[in-house]
């Protein structure tokens, strides 16, 4: 085809050229960003991150880029130190899922209700307190004994208290001696 001007030339080809080393080179044009928080032990799993509530150290915090809930190598990660801190490095931009290496018996309560923080990481940027928090069950233990009265006394065992086991006791009430055993 020819103008006034001269031949025209096609020049669809060569923006679409041009378009794509411009996305090339802008996907290696950028700084990778960070994320940090603390994990903590979880006292009262009331939601909310307590004075007191001590760090746990020995966990790993993982950026999930395929959201297949597993930290995969190439994931950037992070393992919680003594006082539960943690800092992840190297996240390349885009929006993702920070979540926990669960760890056996333990619950996580903190954030509520997926256990997972979702963030858009920019160029250069750094997110802070992306806290994780987790309980554990408790246990208690004791020594089980049943409290005797003298017969006659106004004290008296509370209702429900358990007796305990086989007890010979002597008490005196009075001028009275009674010996009493209860199985």
């Amino acid at each position: 085809m020819r103008s006034r001007f001269g031949p025209v030339q096609n020049c669809t080809g060569s923006i679409h050229r041009h378009q794509r080393r411009v996305q090339r080179a802008a996907k290696g044009n950028h700084t990778t960003a960070s994320k940090s928080g603390v994990k903590f032990h979880h006292l009262d799993a009331d939601g909310v991150k307590d004075a007191g509530e001590p760090g746990l150290a020995g966990w790993v915090i993982y950026v999930n880029y395929d959201d297949d809930g597993v930290a995969d190598a190439g994931e950037p990660s992070a393992t919680t130190g003594a006082d539960g801190s943690y800092s992840i490095t190297g996240v390349n931009p885009g929006t993702r899922k920070v979540k926990e290496v669960a760890q056996a018996g333990w619950t996580c309560s903190f954030p509520s209700p997926n256990c997972y923080h979702e963030e858009t990481f920019t160029s250069g940027g750094a997110l802070t307190n992306n806290d994780f928090g987790n309980w554990t069950t408790a246990s208690k233990s004791g020594v089980k004994f049943t409290i005797w009265m003298p017969m006659g006394s106004r004290t008296r065992v509370s209702p429900g208290w358990p007796a305990g086991p086989s007890t010979s006791i002597t008490t005196t009430t009075g001028c009275s001696t009674r010996a009493s055993r209860r199985p």
